[in-house]
């Protein structure tokens, strides 16, 4: 997306030192991986749609729902519970990956803001 050049560069720094640190750690027995959370709920969005006004918050939602194949944006508890779930050993062969918290948006492809 035009304009997303810090963020895309950012996003693929986190990713590279991400797979690395698991590499050059993992002797040591630590396991690293990232969680890279979209579009979530939290009090500064719902700050953003209260100062839409209804109308246009109804409309932002709606699109926001067509972006998520899940159809709703994701709650900050879920990223919490991914997070949660690759601390114990039941994900204890999983490392140097970045799990997607989206809602499925990055399995869908681009938004309509790239076409």
């Amino acid at each position: 997306m035009r304009g997303a050049l810090p963020h895309a560069t950012a996003k693929a720094a986190t990713e590279g030192l991400t797979r690395a640190a698991a590499v050059d750690h993992r002797p040591a027995g630590i396991r690293v991986n990232a969680v890279a959370p979209g579009s979530i709920r939290t009090e500064r969005y719902d700050a953003h749609l209260a100062a839409l006004g209804p109308a246009r918050a109804a409309r932002t939602e709606q699109q926001m729902a067509r972006l998520h194949p899940l159809g709703r944006v994701g709650r900050a508890e879920e990223v919490a519970g991914t997070v949660a779930w690759l601390l114990p050993d039941a994900a204890a062969s999983l490392t140097g990956a970045t799990v997607p918290v989206d809602g499925g948006r990055a399995a869908r492809g681009p938004g309509p803001e790239e076409s």
